[in-house]
């Protein structure tokens, strides 16, 4: 038998493969809350370490909302951090990138 055929066969008879999956929304209870409102430009988001303790963190820019970043507290919480505001006056902001700065 091919190595195809036995990584083909292991996985269709994974017992995961055939059971539904089920999403639960946990944003609001976990602390992760954007204000997102219909039929108005939406923000983009990035996902990174920002605080550098191994927990990806959660960066939302808005378009009429102000931008918030979302810091991973490691127990599947975050918190929104008042110190950061990082708006641009007289400019709207809908898209979100990170990269790493070399120092």
């Amino acid at each position: 038998m091919s190595k195809r055929a036995v990584l083909l066969a292991l996985v269709l008879l994974q017992p995961f493969s055939l059971a539904a999956q089920v999403f639960e929304d946990v944003s609001v209870a976990s602390g992760f809350e954007p204000a997102f409102l219909a039929n108005i430009p939406a923000g983009g988001i990035a996902v990174a370490d920002f605080d550098r303790n191994g927990w990806p963190d959660i960066f939302v820019s808005g378009y009429f909302e102000a931008n918030r970043i979302y810091f991973n507290q490691g127990n599947g919480q975050f918190q929104q951090s008042a110190a950061v505001n990082l708006t641009l006056p007289g400019s709207k902001c809908s898209v979100a990138r990170c990269c790493r700065l070399r120092q």
